[in-house]
């Protein structure tokens, strides 16, 4: 009788193992392929385009939660790197800077170490955003205003680019879109 119970137990453990093994080799593999899509370097530590249910990184002191398309580990830091689709700019955009400013303090509250930069990806073209007091600074600021136009009922067009309101997901309900 201790024979069988101690073969059910050795198969149990068996079993086991052999599922976690398939996971870890099916999350290398999937890992390994988006890291060649998509030209991501370093150990992946988080990935956004799975579709399985990834957590939002919050922090509660700021009321912010988000999901960068992945983290990537570098010399034991945990960066953010957002992927941008489209076209290619010169350089990197005000709003993509702030919302990687963003991710680096999602990161830094979720893991509690600061992330020295973010990086931003257009294509081919990558850049390395460093995140400093300044920049962090600079997101909680524009939290603060955004969240103080909402509270008053303003929140205005900042632009005069008549292609970017045909492209905006509010446009049918703003009463200040460009048309052509």
């Amino acid at each position: 009788i201790i024979a069988y119970g101690l073969e059910a137990i050795a198969l149990t453990w068996l079993i086991f193992s052999v599922i976690y093994m398939y996971m870890e080799i099916r999350g290398l593999r999937i890992s390994t392929g988006i890291r060649k899509k998509r030209g991501v370097r370093g150990k992946i530590a988080y990935i956004d385009d799975l579709g399985e249910g990834v957590d939002l990184l919050r922090s509660e002191r700021l009321k912010l939660s988000g999901r960068p398309d992945f983290i990537i580990i570098d010399d034991g830091k945990y960066i953010p790197v957002e992927v941008k689709t489209g076209r290619v700019p010169q350089g990197p955009l005000f709003s993509h800077i702030i919302q990687i400013g963003a991710y680096c303090i999602l990161v830094k509250e979720h893991y509690g170490v600061r992330p020295p930069y973010g990086v931003i990806k257009y294509g081919n073209v990558e850049y390395q955003i460093d995140f400093d007091e300044e920049l962090e600074n600079l997101v909680v600021k524009k939290l603060q205003e955004m969240r103080d136009a909402l509270r008053r009922g303003e929140v205005h067009r900042n632009h005069k680019r008549v292609g970017k309101c045909l492209h905006c997901s509010r446009r049918d309900v703003c009463p200040e879109a460009l048309k052509e």
